[in-house]
């Protein structure tokens, strides 16, 4: 569990630092990575700690309105679940320059050391909030069939 704590930090920490341009000085728009840590609880009783990240890409629709689509990837700290990947697309609204929701609907997996996988549907809900031109901070409330509830928070890297 430490070591994959660890990795996933350095990768984080690596994909924030890299060299890149902002796109205009929009960080709701252009390609985007982003390390996430959280928290779920689902079906069965299980709760569990997760962190990972998600990778995307944010187009505008008009002023106000972008469209991106973000591919996810989670790590537990159960023995019994090995990871959860997913997709979602995601429509976004700009409240401000600085401030922007968007709504979530996706596919996630999860992965079970030794049996096999399960998927459903995501829905989620998730608040941007820009901290430079290129850097959100973003926190996500999501659910996996209404069997799973997770909430999570990371910092996006526009590039």
């Amino acid at each position: 569990m430490f070591k994959k704590l660890i990795a996933a930090s350095m990768l984080t920490a690596t994909m924030l630092t890299g060299v890149a341009t902002a796109q205009d000085g929009d960080p709701f728009i252009g390609p985007y990575v982003a390390g996430e840590i959280g928290y779920e609880n689902g079906e069965g009783g299980f709760d569990q700690f997760i962190f990972g990240g998600a990778a995307g890409y944010s187009i505008p629709l008009n002023e106000e309105y972008f469209f991106a689509g973000e591919a996810e990837i989670h790590w537990s700290e159960l023995d019994a679940v090995d990871f959860a990947w997913g997709v979602t697309a995601n429509l976004g609204y700009k409240l401000d320059q600085d401030l922007a929701v968007f709504g979530r609907v996706g596919y996630r997996e999860f992965n079970f050391d030794g049996f096999g996988s399960d998927g459903d549907y995501t829905l989620g809900l998730g608040v941007q909030y820009a901290l430079s031109e290129t850097l959100t901070f973003r926190p996500i409330l999501d659910t996996v069939a209404f069997d799973t509830i997770g909430v999570r928070a990371g910092v996006a890297y526009s590039f």
